[in-house]
């Protein structure tokens, strides 16, 4: 981590009202630098840099990108029939510059503090905080919340 980044995060971190934050200081945003940090590092660091999705139904995959097959004809869709498992990578989705910018393989906290420096194209993806660090939806880890507050509590005791 940059050494401004520690002195920021040391100083807020510091001049917090009590001794010892509880649990719902980590939970809200009472930490807002904190919680940046934390974003941040989860964006860059994913816990699993991909995961496995099964299609419950067939389904046709838009591309953004028009590819071409082996055969030579170009595909702007996919089909993906029931039952056919989808790689989904984390870590590629997360550094993106086409979805995070220029500055997507960065360690930039402050993109985190007012919501304004988080890229349009980011913020159509689902997940913590457009991220899919924790998967979504009803297969969405259910230590999500336990995880990112023992972050924070690990951050907090080096100080």
């Amino acid at each position: 981590m940059q050494p401004e980044t520690q002195d920021r995060l040391r100083a807020e971190l510091m001049s917090f009202s009590t001794t010892e934050p509880s649990y719902d200081d980590f939970v809200s945003l009472a930490l807002p630098y904190l919680d940046a940090v934390v974003r941040e590092a989860l964006r860059l660091h994913p816990i699993l840099s991909e995961f496995l999705c099964v299609a419950l139904e067939g389904d046709i995959l838009p591309l953004t990108t028009p590819i071409w097959t082996p055969a030579g004809e170009l595909l702007d869709k996919l089909p993906i029939h029931k039952g056919t498992v989808v790689t989904v990578s984390s870590y590629y989705t997360n550094t993106a510059k086409s979805i995070w910018g220029e500055d997507a393989a960065e360690f930039k906290p402050e993109r985190w503090l007012d919501g304004q420096d988080v890229p349009a194209a980011a913020k159509e993806l689902p997940g913590y905080h457009h991220t899919m660090v924790f998967s979504d939806g009803p297969r969405a880890c259910l230590g999500k919340g336990f995880a990112l507050t023992e972050m924070k509590v690990i951050f907090l005791h080096p100080l």
